[in-house]
Formats: structure tokens, C-alpha cells, sequence
């Protein structure tokens, strides 16, 4: 993964587990409201890219499924986030 894929703004990658990047901010910010709807929900993160934000969802959901279209996010996201109910 280069500089460019990692700030592309198609697909964002926080630069280390629980990172807050400034240029971030706005995904970020986007799943603090969905969190306030997710809690003990079955959710849907669709184009969930990297995983991070599904990840924050599973803090309160019952279950959550990402779907992406790109195998390199999808591989990236089960290799980081291990929730038992993500």
C-alpha cells in the first residue's frame, strides 16, 4: 500500500489502531451518528472499505456485516479488526 492509496480520499486508512488522522475526521464524525442508531441492531456497513468504521459499530451493534467491492480493504479489515460479532 502506497502514499497515494492511503490518501486518496476513495480509500482511507487510519495510519495506526485507534488513530483520529485529521483528514479523517469527517468519516469519523459520520460514524459517531450512525453509532447512535446502531445500538443492539443487525447493521449494514456497505462500502466499508478498510473496516475501521465497521469496527466502531460493532462497539454497540448486535451484529455487524461490511461489504466492499475491493479485496485489498476487505483483506486489510479482517486482518485488523477482530470483533466477535463483526
Amino acid at each position: 500500500m502506497n502514499n497515494q492509496t492511503l490518501n486518496s480520499g476513495e480509500r482511507l486508512y487510519p495510519k495506526e489502531a485507534n488513530s483520529l488522522d485529521l483528514e479523517m475526521r469527517d468519516q469519523f464524525d459520520r460514524y459517531a451518528l450512525a453509532v447512535q442508531y446502531a445500538k443492539d441492531a443487525d447493521c449494514l456497513d456497505a462500502a466499508c472499505g478498510a473496516g475501521y468504521g465497521a469496527k466502531i459499530l460493532a462497539g454497540v451493534a448486535k451484529k455487524v456485516l461490511g461489504l466492499d467491492y475491493d479485496d485489498e480493504a476487505l483483506h486489510h479489515a479482517r486482518s485488523c479488526d477482530k470483533a466477535r460479532n463483526l
